[in-house]
């Protein structure tokens, strides 16, 4: 449609609005995306996230797990030796490394497929629930013999837990379709570009459990040893190129939480910082090798001195020290919804054990969703506190760079 001089303009649901355009003056681009719940912002993968850090590119939908935008096909403001032919404006994507693209797009895939089959998996629960009420409400199948209950008690007794899991069950399985689509999406970009193979002269490492801090080290590191990062997908593949010992810099840059509100409690859920791995996605020339949702990886040459994002060092500094004041103060508020549902899983369980047997199936399911959610916030307690402490770690690093000027 673009190449007809059609544009489009606004997605709304399945609805499409294109206004007139010049033939072939625009480039439109569709990629899978993940992006933050109740915000526009896109952290994933590397293809999505340039594009919608990219200031001459206008993100049209990012709704549906698919990121819609559409970029000039002619660069503004620049003029060209013959007016018919005029300069091409250079395509954002093509500042992701290929490789990068390719293992994005196979994240994506693996992490939609198993959340998919998580939710799935997690639909068992209500699910059952309501199976199993069914059999007693109509069959009294799980009675023991010589027990009469009113069949109005048993209504009464399992009403309530079938209308709450009524609406868990949509939202489950709305969630479900969701990342299903996702990875639909990222399996149809992956055959159309093609996934390229890594070179003769590439390796391949798998690490995991790398800290932030050590990771950029450790990619500094090898890049001074002359393997410098040519992709990461945002999990534990990291794809080293051989180069020049020295000939690159590398940058891992923070967007993700801190920069926007990740709070369970949130009295503003709109707000957005200023990230500093956007800014340093939006370089015309910077390398994106790799994004994940915290953390964006690109690389440049050396000759071009170092590579940060195009802010001053003050604004760098204060960036990264609101962020963790920010994930700091979600910590307690973490703590405490971790301990309150402890503290319902452990009643939870001494009703069940004072209760009859049938009754005890709906409490151990009750308890069962507790732990879940006991364990759910304890590792988000954990990746807090090491989110904190990594963004603290750069509000630092800078500043020392700030001292040695």
């Amino acid at each position: 449609m673009a190449m007809q001089g059609w544009l489009v303009g606004e997605v709304k649901r399945r609805r499409y609005t294109f206004r007139a355009v010049a033939p072939g003056a625009w480039h439109v681009h569709v990629e899978p995306c993940v992006r933050l719940p109740r915000q526009h912002r896109v952290v994933g993968p590397a293809s999505a996230v340039v594009l919608a850090c990219d200031p001459s590119t206008r993100v049209v939908s990012t709704d549906r797990s698919r990121l819609i935008a559409v970029c000039p096909t002619v660069a503004r403001g620049e003029t060209s030796p013959s007016p018919a032919w005029p300069t091409p404006a250079p395509d954002p994507v093509a500042r992701v490394n290929p490789l990068a693209r390719a293992a994005g797009y196979r994240r994506v895939i693996r992490q939609g497929r198993a959340a998919g089959i998580a939710y799935l998996a997690l639909l068992l629960v209500p699910v059952g629930l309501l199976v199993f009420a069914g059999f007693v409400l109509v069959a009294r199948v799980g009675l023991p013999s010589g027990l009469h209950i009113d069949a109005g008690f048993l209504v009464a007794i399992f009403a309530l837990p079938i209308l709450v899991e009524v609406v868990p069950s949509v939202l489950i399985i709305y969630q479900a379709l969701v990342s299903f689509r996702l990875a639909r999406g990222a399996v149809a970009c992956l055959r159309a570009r093609g996934g390229p193979r890594p070179a003769a002269n590439t390796v391949i490492v798998h690490r995991r459990g790398l800290a932030p801090v050590d990771k950029a080290r450790w990619l500094e590191e090898q890049a001074a040893c002359g393997w410098t990062i040519a992709s990461y997908d945002g999990g534990s593949e990291y794809v080293f190129e051989a180069t020049t010992p020295g000939q690159f810099r590398v940058a891992v840059e923070a967007g993700g939480r801190g920069f926007s509100p990740v709070y369970l409690v949130d009295a503003a859920p709109g707000i957005q910082w200023p990230a500093p791995a956007e800014a340093l996605a939006a370089r015309p020339d910077a390398e994106v090798v790799g994004s994940s949702p915290d953390w964006v990886i690109a690389r440049r040459p050396a000759q071009y001195g170092p590579l940060t994002p195009p802010w001053p060092v003050g604004a760098l500094i204060t960036a990264y020290g609101q962020a963790a004041d920010r994930v700091r103060r979600a910590i307690p508020r973490t703590a405490a919804l971790c301990i309150v549902c402890a503290v319902f899983a452990v009643l939870f369980t001494v009703i069940g054990f004072s209760l009859v047997s049938y009754v005890n199936v709906a409490i151990v399911l009750s308890v069962a969703s507790m732990v879940l959610l006991v364990a759910t916030m304890g590792v988000q307690w954990a990746m807090f506190a090491r989110r904190a402490k990594a963004l603290g770690t750069w509000a630092a690093r800078y500043a020392r760079s700030m001292d040695l000027r």
